[in-house]
């Protein structure tokens, strides 16, 4: 009798437990939600708010996405006043063609903007890819319930990542630092989104050779990316959205998967109606270091260069 009363306290207290820290859970999710909504009052152009300021709260007619080759090669103001429209930078260092697939997405369901340039890096297609996209769930993760883009990238990444998100703190774990900072007013903002990089004062890049790397990839291209792709271009379709697909200029000699795979991203958005503007190897810039910081990102000399064919190419387009 005894041991059954003790077996029975115990798992009394268990369940008393277990209610308890999942209050705790839910009371820290709705903390950071709460955190979340006062940093994009405060500080909306926070570079620690990219995205959440992309997908809760900007209205450009324009939205640039892409990884941190977009964030450095597209400058706002030079675009706003060609094209006579708001533009937004939304180019996030380290997020790549998964990251940007969701966020093109996403944008379709909240508000259809006018206008995407979408600046992919074919080098994420081949299947022995080394551009991982996995440290792109943090960014991503509070968007797991409200986004089935995001539920289907987080579970391809992570096999038990449908338990793991049921856990607030675990969704928001590296939120704290990211959410306090722009509510303090510290840390660095931006101009529209785009964020320069210098144009002197290091030793310009040397030609990379991505031609003898290419020859050690094994495989073809990942045929989920190409998927996804085609299925986002044609729901950019169905919405009316006009969406150009660009890659933007780097330093380095193109092997051959990065060539295949530019081909097959220009015959999908041509399925489609849309252009794919290769700039990847374009001549003006491949005779002329001084325009990069380093093999993959323009400086800010070469962004304006850049923005400047940009604008003009989409308002030839039109």
């Amino acid at each position: 009798m005894e041991k059954a009363t003790t077996l029975l306290a115990f798992c009394v207290k268990a369940v008393v437990l277990l209610v308890i820290l999942f209050g705790v859970d839910r009371l820290v999710g709705i903390t950071f939600v709460s955190m979340k909504e006062v940093a994009l009052a405060r500080n909306p152009y926070h570079e620690w708010m990219k995205t959440a300021y992309i997908l809760d709260k900007c209205d450009a007619e324009c939205l640039v996405i892409g990884s941190s080759k977009a964030e450095r090669s597209y400058v706002t103001d030079i675009l706003q006043d060609s094209l006579l429209m708001s533009v937004y930078d939304g180019g996030q260092g380290g997020c790549f063609f998964l990251f940007q697939n969701c966020v093109v997405n996403m944008l379709l369901d909240r508000g259809k903007p006018k206008q995407i340039i979408w600046d992919v890096q074919p080098e994420c297609l081949p299947e022995s890819s080394t551009m991982q996209e996995y440290q792109n769930v943090r960014y991503l993760s509070p968007y797991y319930d409200s986004a089935s883009w995001v539920r289907a990238f987080v579970d391809s990444e992570d096999s038990r990542a449908a338990v793991k998100m049921q856990c607030q703190m675990f969704r928001y774990n590296t939120k704290l630092v990211q959410y306090v900072m722009p509510i303090l007013g510290g840390g660095k903002k931006t101009k529209g989104g785009y964020s320069p990089l210098p144009t002197c004062g290091y030793k310009y890049p040397v030609l990379k050779d991505g031609a003898a790397t290419a020859e050690t990839l094994m495989g073809g291209l990942d045929e989920y990316k190409l998927n996804v792709y085609e299925k986002t271009l044609s729901r950019c379709k169905e919405n009316d959205v006009d969406i150009t697909i660009f890659i933007s200029p780097s330093y380095s000699i193109k092997g051959r998967a990065y060539k295949e795979a530019v081909v097959q991203l220009a015959e999908v958005a041509n399925r489609y109606g849309y252009e794919l503007m290769d700039f990847s190897s374009d001549e003006r810039f491949m005779c002329d270091s001084t325009l990069f910081k380093d093999a993959s990102h323009l400086n800010d000399r070469g962004a304006r260069m850049y923005t400047s064919i940009v604008a003009e190419a989409l308002k030839n387009k039109k």
